[in-house]
């Protein structure tokens, strides 16, 4: 399939363009992204977004104007530049979303822990007196040891 056949689909709204777009031109989109945008789920938002901006901006290409590749090449970078910028003014902002996970542990995460916890009493629970006293010794003596700097 060619690039024309790619943008008649688009301009029908038949998602199968979508699908041929991503096909044959994900490569090149995820070439521009990948210098500007670093982390890998960074990435794959941006991506997802760029093939919205096209479904939703293929109407203004104009062969007339350039190259289908100039184009799509030149919608990538600005979209991965503005993804950048959004991104950068939100983290040096040093304001938290409220969408953002807790620092709490989650459900599963404090299951683990306790499970943990419990084997690990089972495990000093099977040692002798004398062996456990010197285990908490040790590790109070490495909780509670003086900074060395």
């Amino acid at each position: 399939m060619n690039w024309q056949e790619i943008i008649a689909l688009l301009k029908k709204r038949d998602e199968k363009g979508i699908a041929m777009l991503i096909e044959h031109y994900g490569p090149l989109i995820r070439y521009v992204i990948a210098p500007v945008l670093t982390n890998v789920h960074d990435r794959e938002d941006c991506f997802s977004e760029i093939t919205m901006r096209i479904w939703e901006k293929i109407d203004q290409f104009d062969a007339s104007r350039g190259s289908w590749k100039a184009w799509l090449t030149a919608l990538t970078r600005n979209a991965a530049l503005n993804y950048l910028r959004k991104n950068s003014a939100f983290e040096n902002s040093g304001q938290i979303p409220e969408s953002a996970p807790s620092a709490e542990p989650t459900p599963e995460e404090s299951a683990i822990l306790n499970e943990r916890k419990e084997a690990l009493y089972i495990a000093l629970s099977g040692l002798s007196l004398k062996d456990r006293a010197m285990f908490y010794r040790k590790s109070l003596y490495a909780v509670n040891r003086p900074d060395s700097s």
